[in-house]
């Protein structure tokens, strides 16, 4: 049953007055810059299917998930040249609430504050020409990481909750939402600017027990250019902590190596979007890879702007995503909104098939409409294939508040008693949430 109605009312006036604060830059001058910063997200969701993971039953389940993240950020632009110091520092305080999520991951019971991120950072300006703009840019601290498209790194966002695993991989909840999702720990690189050739050099430390808190460092060449990029990535995993690698693939993850190939194009043609990726992988356990390959057209010309893309994607056995997320938006990395949450394949053993279409009837407005197709590739340890259709939009009501409902159709080939993971049936499983965003 969905905890006493207090604790929602509570969370709706915080809501309710998060919302109600203006944008406010504390200070500036003609070298410096310092920001109050507000990001605060509510999300209401509902599975009229329950899946395998946590002490969970058949039925369905109804919860709330929220987090307010805030803090100061600033720039200070030093007196040799237009080189400038920056940083920011912040806290998120987050809850789920109601039934938890449908595979248990979360109960919710769940409230925590906890730190988000704290950086410092240094960019050059014009002091090396031949590196261009920022060419170099140097920050350490707590902070998000994306790396290229978001296929191997995109920041550290999974939040698990009490009832996974005996608490024992608790981040404070949010599985959904994913309130905090900075390393703990970071050194950063970024040479060449946003033009031409430039690399990324990285060291990362994560504090999510979920991934085993992983230790690595990474490395990327690329050439960014007018119409394409292409690019390579290195990772290597430095450490693990062995307390929470119960399971093989995460005990796999020492010394785990991993490289890839990627580039994206319109190849001179005015709306084409091409893009692709090919990670190799380095196991104790043996090799692995994944990879992807997609095509968009926009019709800028025909009204609403019609924007059509397919996408092929291929992951071994016993591949690990490591730390991909959510990128270009809705379908990168997190492919179906209910099969990426609850019901599989989790970016292993699988491959997946994407039609997607997105409209935009106004500058502020985009409506999309994505079909994914779920194939397990090995099925010894289970079978995790099935279909969803997923409708949402994306609302700009105005520059600080943001609207995100979707609608997913989950229809898998086997149940749980069959070896699937949804509970009860295999049947079409119905998945909605209401997200409102409001930042400054």
């Amino acid at each position: 049953m969905p905890r006493p109605s207090s604790r929602r009312l509570l969370a709706g006036v915080l809501l309710y007055c998060a919302c109600d604060v203006q944008a406010q830059e504390l200070y500036r001058d003609d070298r410096n810059q310092l920001n109050l910063d507000l990001q605060l997200a509510w999300s209401w969701l509902h599975s009229d299917h329950n899946y395998v993971a946590g002490p969970q039953s058949p039925g369905s389940s109804t919860w709330q998930e929220s987090y307010i993240r805030y803090g100061l950020s600033g720039v200070h632009r030093l007196a040799n040249g237009d080189a400038s110091v920056y940083g920011a520092f912040n806290l998120a305080s987050y809850g789920t609430f109601g039934d938890g999520d449908a595979a248990q991951y979360t109960d919710g019971s769940e409230r925590e504050t906890a730190l988000d991120k704290a950086y410092l950072g240094w960019r050059s300006g014009t002091l090396f020409p031949a590196l261009g703009q920022d060419g170099v840019d140097l920050s350490f601290g707590s902070q998000k990481v994306p790396l290229g498209d978001g296929f191997i790194i995109n920041g550290d966002g999974t939040m698990m909750g009490d009832s996974f695993a005996g608490g024992l991989y608790d981040r404070g909840g949010t599985y959904y939402l994913a309130a905090r999702n900075a390393f703990r720990r970071t050194a950063v690189a970024r040479i060449g600017g946003n033009r031409g050739w430039r690399s990324d050099l990285l060291w990362l430390k994560s504090d999510n027990p979920f991934r085993s808190k992983m230790e690595l460092g990474a490395a990327t060449l690329e050439h960014v250019g007018p119409s394409t990029t292409v690019g390579l990535t290195a990772v290597k995993v430095l450490d693990i902590d062995e307390r929470y690698a119960l399971s093989a693939a995460q005990r796999d993850r020492d010394d785990l190596r991993t490289w890839s190939l990627r580039g994206k194009t319109d190849a001179g043609i005015d709306g084409l979007f091409l893009s692709a990726e090919h990670a190799w992988q380095e196991k104790r356990s043996g090799d692995e890879s994944a990879w992807y390959a997609e095509a968009g057209w926009t019709s800028s010309q025909l009204p609403w702007q019609p924007y059509v893309s397919a996408r092929h994607t291929r992951y071994s056995a016993n591949y690990d995503p490591l730390f991909s997320g959510w990128s270009r938006g809705p379908g990168t990395w997190q492919q179906g909104s209910t099969a990426t949450n609850f019901a599989g394949p989790f970016k292993r053993n699988a491959a997946i098939d994407m039609l997607n279409l997105t409209l935009a009837p106004h500058q502020a407005l985009k409506l999309g409409a994505q079909y994914f197709r779920f194939r397990t590739l090995d099925k010894t340890v289970g079978d995790y294939s099935g279909q969803e259709l997923d409708f949402y939009m994306i609302w700009n009501i105005d520059p600080h508040l943001t609207l995100f409902p979707m609608l997913s159709a989950y229809k898998p080939e086997r149940s749980a008693a069959d070896g699937g993971l949804q509970l009860g049936d295999a049947d079409l499983a119905l998945f909605s949430q209401l997200t409102l965003f409001y930042s400054f």
